[in-house]
């Protein structure tokens, strides 16, 4: 078959064909910006934004002479049509979810939502913080390198949530669960989602919706804001921590989070995102044995494992994460540090390294070289 980007393609080259082939830029020495072509693209751009806004202020003005033109002059056959087109629509429509927050602008939903700390700020974490080499022998799923889960993370996540066009083609994967240990990096790899794609991150984790919107009336408002919002203010990464919590048989004790509270709701919140939405609801999860994979498989469609860092993986870690301090040798065997850190996760290296070398410490690196 046909590939679907291939209409794309050729338009990039028609594209290129006539602007960029015959173009002169001997000029342009240092290939900066033309300010004639940003020009014509965005005054282009900014037109047709302010015609779609005219036609809709239009078409409500002219809504509102129909409605006191009627008024005037008694408003009965109006009041029939309308009545005859709600009977004649019940029986062909689906029943849509009532919007509970009607009245409102985004600005005051944001503003709640913000307030109450359901959408966070979340430190900008580029992809490529996530270190890690591409394997190169054949490894099964439950085994991959780090290289492997970040490219797992750009096709199923990144690449959708940023392009509409590849959202629209590939297939819709409207939630993702990323499993691994403590330290594995799982919390900073939603981070680096987010930051890839401008998205708007909504924390609805037990430990971060607990006392807020109380009460079942509560709940069916917290899940339309999110809903809503989340539409509006697209791409959007809805992220639930401790994902195993909601589908576990027992909960301790001492957890007064009340983590099944979120149980029906999340394969709601998945089934109501649509294939043209660039949602996407991403878990976290330290122990995903302990949930019943029924309910978990009903809410998570694909699953990434991240599995304890190999010699390799922790060896190209202590080499990468130490080359960013300059008074680091070169020489240093980064070897038998990994060969010592064996079983640990990538995130107690990087929380090591930051303990050791301190501001104080690297002012001694020089006289005081850093050793094993």
């Amino acid at each position: 078959m046909q590939s679907s980007f291939l209409p794309e393609i050729k338009s990039g080259i028609e594209e290129y064909t006539e602007v960029w082939k015959g173009k002169d830029e001997s000029q342009n020495l240092r290939q900066t910006y033309y300010d004639d072509m940003i020009y014509e693209e965005k005054y282009a751009d900014v037109e047709a934004e302010l015609r779609r806004i005219v036609d809709e202020i239009m078409r409500q003005e002219l809504e509102l002479l129909q409605i006191a033109l009627e008024r005037d002059r008694g408003g009965k056959k109006l009041k029939k049509s309308s009545k005859k087109a709600r009977r004649s629509g019940k029986k062909g429509k689906k029943k849509k979810d009532k919007d509970l927050t009607p009245d409102r602008t985004t600005e005051s939903l944001f503003e709640e939502l913000v307030t109450n700390g359901i959408i966070k700020k979340y430190p900008e974490t580029p992809i490529k913080a996530y270190v890690g080499d591409l394997s190169y022998a054949a490894r099964s799923a439950l085994n991959p390198s780090p290289g492997d889960v970040r490219q797992l993370i750009k096709q199923y996540c990144i690449l959708p949530l940023g392009s509409e066009t590849i959202r629209n083609f590939g297939p819709c994967i409207k939630s993702l669960l990323i499993a691994g240990p403590k330290g594995s990096g799982k919390t900073s790899l939603v981070h680096a989602i987010c930051t890839e794609t401008g998205s708007v991150l909504f924390d609805i984790s037990p430990p971060n919706i607990v006392g807020k919107y109380p009460g079942k009336s509560g709940l069916i408002m917290l899940m339309h804001l999110i809903s809503k919002v989340s539409r509006l203010l697209q791409p959007s990464v809805i992220y639930f921590g401790d994902a195993e919590k909601p589908f576990m048989k027992k909960i301790p004790k001492t957890d007064r989070t009340d983590p099944k509270r979120l149980k029906k709701d999340l394969p709601k919140l998945v089934k109501n995102i649509q294939p043209e939405d660039r949602i996407m609801l991403i878990g976290t999860s330290d122990c995903p044995w302990e949930a019943d994979m029924k309910l978990m498989v009903q809410t998570y469609q694909r699953f990434v494992y991240i599995p304890r860092p190999d010699y390799g993986a922790l060896s190209f870690a202590w080499k990468e994460l130490l080359s960013h301090y300059s008074g680091v040798h070169r020489q240093f065997d980064t070897g038998a540090m990994a060969k010592i850190s064996d079983g640990y996760t990538i995130g107690s290296v990087v929380r090591c390294i930051r303990e050791v070398i301190t501001c104080k410490r690297m002012l001694q690196l020089r006289v005081h070289p850093l050793t094993h």
